[in-house]
């Protein structure tokens, strides 16, 4: 399994699968920034803000370059109210 598979499961909207693919795919060092991002995109569609912001942040520190993660960090830091830490999550995009 690689990232392109578990990608396409995930927009397949085979959560249950993709999820597996991720979790699978975080013992991989080359994948896995992009398989915790992928958990926290299974989690969000999930509508599972905590564990999102949780696999997010895995992602930011495997890889902190990983701007779609912070951005979505930022998203749901404004979503929860907390405007402090989306406008720095947010000025970090």
């Amino acid at each position: 399994m690689d990232i392109q598979n578990a990608r396409r499961l995930f927009e397949q909207g085979q959560l249950v699968e993709a999820e597996a693919a991720y979790r699978r795919l975080v013992n991989d060092p080359l994948q896995r920034a992009e398989a915790f991002y992928g958990l926290g995109m299974v989690s969000l569609t999930k509508k599972d803000s905590q564990a999102a912001a949780h696999w997010f942040t895995k992602s930011l520190e495997t890889n902190p370059k990983e701007e779609n993660a912070l951005y979505y960090l930022a998203d749901i830091a404004a979503g929860r109210g907390d405007k402090d830490s989306a406008i720095r999550l947010f000025a970090g995009v």
